[in-house]
């Protein structure tokens, strides 16, 4: 995305990558596009508050593009701060996830993606089934995720595989027709990454040895 983004642009980012809505993601796009530092506060708390709520809200395109941003980042720090308890309910088709995985592990995102050796939009996309194909997952990176959840190759590749989930901001993109999910080769979400480079060529090297095998 260019320099002469507007924030129309990276709402519609927000819409094809459907992040998940906690304070380690929030960071990581405030990082990505720090003059909406703001606005991505306060749109993260918007679908915060929608994950959270028991009550049925329609999410509103134009509202979230009108939003007032002027809530304190200290308030967004405190309603985004990660909580298992606020994690999006998996479909009754993916009653098994690695995010679930995780909690009974006792560990939150960020814990977990550096125990793998990945980052938390890796982790997330992991999750959400959003890298695809299944092949593109290096075998390392299902043994390490099995390594720190104590689980077998076959059983992280069942948590992670199947059709792309939604989340709470899923309204959003039908509200705008959109009913295709996006995925991406594990080689993409590593180069998205904001991995440190010498974790980024550990993996691309470990996808690159495998092209290279006949």
């Amino acid at each position: 995305m260019t320099a002469t983004a507007t924030w129309n642009d990276v709402l519609d980012r927000l819409m094809e990558e459907d992040p998940s809505a906690d304070y380690a993601t929030l960071r990581l796009w405030c990082a990505r596009f720090p003059a909406f530092q703001q606005e991505l506060t306060s749109y993260f708390s918007f679908v915060s508050e929608q994950e959270a709520s028991t009550d049925p809200v329609v999410l509103d395109e134009e509202r979230l593009r009108n939003r007032s941003i002027s809530k304190a980042l200290a308030l967004a720090h405190e309603r985004l701060t990660y909580k298992g308890s606020s994690a999006p309910v998996a479909p009754k088709s993916a009653a098994d996830r690695l995010s679930q995985r995780m909690k009974l592990r006792g560990l939150d995102e960020a814990q977990f993606a550096a125990r793998c050796r990945l980052d938390v939009s890796v982790i997330v996309k992991l999750d959400r089934r959003r890298i695809a194909p299944m092949g593109s997952i290096p075998g390392e990176c299902l043994d390490r995720i099995g390594a720190v959840l104590n689980e077998s190759r076959r059983s992280v590749e069942e948590m992670i595989c199947g059709p792309p989930l939604r989340t709470a901001a899923a309204g959003l993109r039908k509200a705008r027709q959109k009913t295709e999910l996006p995925t991406e080769t594990f080689e993409q979400a590593i180069r998205e990454s904001t991995l440190p480079d010498v974790d980024r060529v550990y993996w691309l090297s470990i996808i690159a040895a495998a092209k290279a095998r006949p």
